[in-house]
């Protein structure tokens, strides 16, 4: 039986959390929330790692459903931990494999990235163009009232708005600057938007990313590809949002340094 993966923040989850329920059920995967708005995601393989993942096999998954899915009808679960931790991990709780979801984004270098034939929403990219002005000119009241206006927009587990915030985020990291306006643009999630975006967005904050992101990185075969084919629109969506942050900072400082290079796609 192959070893349960998790983060960090998903075993802090398991091992504080008292009370959870059930916030999506597909095939693949459960994810569950606590009343702390925090959330984990049980899920096989095919899903792949993110920040609150608890990767398990096929079999283990329809465990977790049985046990804590069931007739609960959306209502409060029992904890994780003491309800599925022995069927998942046997008499050692330590058995799961660590994975980290921060990113060491100074490996980002300006030759992985590329231009995409696709367009935002009208309303989208106008604030998005308006926030990303207002970072560059550390304008906090801007980019507040920027972010205001993106976030929640669309539809989907994780809105197109919530998506060009996340890649925004990200390419703050890249930079390696204000770090004030990253906690500006995660705090505003916070009964904005879904749950589960709410929760990428806070750990994008963190510098925690998806499993794409990581093989973007570290340079595997058709990462980006693979990235921009996350979900409906959102891997384009944040692949949008964190090229633009770029460009706009290019302009504003000339020459930003990103990893061993100096340029970025124009």
């Amino acid at each position: 039986m192959r070893q349960p993966k998790i983060t960090k923040r998903a075993a802090d989850w398991m091992m504080t959390t008292d009370q959870c329920r059930v916030l999506h059920d597909f095939e693949q995967v459960v994810t569950f929330i606590n009343d702390r708005a925090e959330v984990i995601s049980v899920h096989t393989a095919e899903i792949g790692m993110g920040p609150f993942s608890l990767q398990v096999n096929q079999e283990q998954l329809q465990i977790v459903k049985s046990i804590v899915v069931g007739d609960e009808g959306g209502g409060p679960t029992p904890v994780l931990r003491k309800a599925i931790g022995p069927a998942l991990f046997g008499p050692d709780e330590k058995a799961c494999q660590l994975w980290n979801a921060r990113l060491d984004w100074s490996r980002f270098t300006a030759d992985m990235l590329a231009d995409i034939p696709h367009e935002l929403p009208d309303d989208i990219d106008h604030a998005m163009c308006r926030l990303h002005q207002a970072i560059v000119e550390k304008n906090r009241a801007g980019v507040e009232q920027a972010s205001k206006t993106i976030i929640g927009r669309g539809i989907g587990l994780t809105p197109t708005g919530d998506d060009v915030l996340m890649g925004t985020i990200f390419a703050l990291h890249v930079l390696g600057w204000e770090r004030d306006m990253m906690q500006i643009i995660g705090e505003q999630a916070a009964g904005s938007t879904t749950s589960l975006s709410a929760a990428f967005l806070r750990a994008a904050v963190a510098g925690e990313a998806t499993e794409p992101w990581h093989n973007l990185l570290a340079g595997k075969a058709n990462a980006l590809e693979n990235l921009l084919a996350v979900g409906a629109t959102s891997g384009k969506d944040a692949w949008i949002g964190f090229v633009k942050m770029l460009q706009v900072a290019r302009g504003r400082m000339q020459t930003p340094k990103i990893g061993n290079k100096s340029q970025v796609a124009g």
